[in-house]
């Protein structure tokens, strides 16, 4: 199709910084590929080598608000590899802070996996836990 990302989604593109860091934010304007310590899931991809290899996102974080970004990010880093982010390729990102509060939107502390995770990272760095992860 011979027309503008924004043409087809029926909006105009937004440079809203919503979580994004200054530098993935910065560089949407940039369009440059570019190494960061960031991942989101809803706009990224990565080989399904290390998919396999990492044996996907842990499940047992999936209760609760996710961190399977992190999950994924962090594991990955410990064979080396990087996150890069590629300020050409449009995304889409929905903002949960401008839905109304409510149980299905807001993501709440009593919700967070972040705990949970920082305490299986320990556990990697010690040997106790898996970096693959141990799913069915």
């Amino acid at each position: 199709i011979d027309r503008p990302f924004s043409k087809i989604q029926g909006w105009k593109a937004s440079f809203s910084g919503g979580t994004m860091p200054p530098p993935v934010h910065k560089n949407m304007q940039d369009k440059k590929i570019i190494e960061v310590d960031w991942l989101e899931c809803s706009c990224c991809s990565f080989s399904w080598r290390l998919a396999a290899a990492l044996n996907g996102v842990d499940e047992v974080l999936d209760v609760g608000d996710d961190c399977h970004e992190r999950n994924l990010k962090e594991r990955a880093a410990e064979w080396g590899v990087k996150t890069y982010n590629d300020g050409a390729v449009a995304i889409e990102l929905v903002d949960h802070h401008k839905w109304q509060r409510s149980d299905m939107w807001t993501r709440f502390t009593r919700d967070s996996n972040m705990l949970r995770w920082l305490e299986m990272k320990a556990l990697m760095a010690q040997g106790e836990y898996p970096l693959r992860a141990p799913n069915a």
